[in-house]
């Protein structure tokens, strides 16, 4: 059997301590015909950055590998900075082509909490760099210690390999973006939102350089909002999360203290009710700092902190093109527990469009933040809470007590099993179709009895501003 160059890109701040890499490790054990390189591509991120002969050598490596494989933890919803970073590096320094060709995989390790997008986002990567992306697990941290899921894993691999061997051909799963070099310049709106009370606007984003769209999005957004404080990431220095979980007893951050992020983010963030957050589009997501200020604040863990505040975000760059950054924008708000506004991008190239555009969600979040507006959550709120929820709840509470402290304060472990009058009642119900002529007619009621409940809301029901 041929033997094959295989480089592991490790996507974990903590380097070889690392669940991720402990999946590598296996298949090095399983499969020990072939040759392993492990490259701790995020934890030494700031080393290939600064030292541009380690970056190469890099380089070099997976020049001369036949197969990549990427593995790395989940960081909210996608990898963690640092290995964003490195992949910003390599198309910064134009490396995309050592990588076109190349066969890869990629594995996440989680909660399956927003795995997907974050296996989608380096399936995206891997597309642009023109690699053969093969398969993206997404497992849980545990995995791993289940045979059925080695089992599996192992016919993952030995698949890969012989698509190595056997140059098996591969579709795209992302299209190309096609983004169109546009300078934003304002139109003065002359609109302004007058703020009665104490109402608190915060823009949060990186905005680069002095003559980005970005920049020139944001600062009009708060000339309609007088009084909007305006924080840009990319001026503060701030580091990126260890993953040392240590936030998870008590919601201390290991940097308290030690740089201005955090009594920004609890003082000044978390206290506006209404947050616009901006960032520019680079690859397949936003910059590597927006990240980086993202994962910063877990040191509130798995606690919704944006709980009815008006969130919206503006951003540069083709967003319609990537739907999976809309994806985990607004599964960041949901789950946080804001009510999401809305988005803008200068994706159209057109001043006055952008510019109203702008204006209308200054003024929709004044308007829903003064009336209480409070959209119903989708699929990514809901579903991304009861994952919280369930595995807290169990065997994530002793490292993150903090937040079981907090979701039972909060009545946020809203199991079913504790409606007790409803399962009784539904009990009785599922009984009663053990009969066979009850169970004939309760079948030919339930399009009906679905409505039923509707019918005496309705009668109930006064027109708008009658009471």
């Amino acid at each position: 059997m041929e033997r094959l160059k295989i480089i592991i890109l490790n996507g974990s701040p903590k380097g070889e301590t690392s669940v991720s890499v402990q999946y590598m490790r296996y298949l090095e054990l399983r499969f020990p015909q072939h040759n392993y390189e492990f490259i701790n591509a995020a934890q030494n991120c700031t080393k290939y950055e600064k030292n541009r002969a380690a970056f190469e050598t890099v380089m070099d490596k997976i020049d001369n590998s036949d197969l990549v494989l990427w593995a790395f933890p989940l960081y909210y919803m996608l990898v963690c900075s640092q290995y964003k970073r490195f992949i910003e590096l390599v198309f910064e320094r134009e490396k995309t082509g050592t990588f076109k060709g190349k066969y890869t995989a990629a594995l996440s390790t989680s909660i399956h909490f927003f795995d997907h997008t974050a296996i989608n986002y380096i399936q995206a990567v891997c597309d642009d760099l023109g690699m053969n992306f093969l398969e993206g697990i997404t497992a849980k941290m545990d995995d791993l210690r289940n045979e059925d899921f080695r089992t599996g894993f192992d016919k993952l691999f030995s698949g890969w390999a012989q698509s190595v061997r056997t140059g098996r051909p591969v579709s795209r799963g992302f299209a190309p973006v096609t983004n169109e070099t546009f300078s934003f310049v304002p139109e003065n709106t002359n609109s302004i939102v007058q703020q009665p009370g104490p109402q608190k606007v915060c823009i949060v984003g990186d905005l680069e350089h002095k003559d980005s769209n970005v920049r020139k999005m944001a600062a009009l957004a708060a000339g309609i909002k007088p009084g909007a404080e305006t924080i840009d990431l990319g001026s503060l220095k701030f580091g990126p999360c260890a993953g040392c979980l240590k936030c998870g007893f008590d919601n201390i951050c290991a940097y308290e203290g030690k740089d201005n992020l955090i009594n920004l983010h609890r003082n000044t963030i978390l206290k506006a009710d209404i947050i616009i957050f901006t960032g520019a589009i680079h690859d397949r997501y936003l910059s590597s700092v927006w990240q980086r200020y993202l994962e910063r604040t877990f040191n509130y863990t798995h606690q919704p902190r944006l709980v009815g505040k008006q969130i919206g975000f503006i951003i540069s760059g083709p967003l319609a093109q990537n739907h999976n950054i809309r994806e985990i924008l607004q599964g960041y708000a949901e789950t946080m527990g804001g009510n999401l506004l809305g988005f803008v991008t200068d994706e159209p190239a057109d001043n006055s469009l952008v510019s109203r555009s702008i204006e209308h969600l200054m003024h929709q979040a004044h308007d829903w933040n003064k009336a209480g507006v409070r959209k119903p959550k989708s699929f990514l709120g809901i579903g991304g809470m009861k994952i919280f929820r369930d595995d807290i709840y169990s065997h994530l509470r002793f490292v993150f007590q903090a937040d079981h402290e907090f979701y039972k304060q909060q009545g946020l472990y809203d199991f079913p099993q504790k409606r007790f009058i409803m399962a009784m009642a539904i009990s009785a119900g599922m009984l009663l179709t053990k009969i066979p002529p009850l169970r004939k007619k309760i079948r030919q009621q339930l399009r009906q009895g679905m409505i039923n409940p509707y019918k005496k809301l309705f009668s109930k029901i006064l027109p708008a501003g009658v009471k």
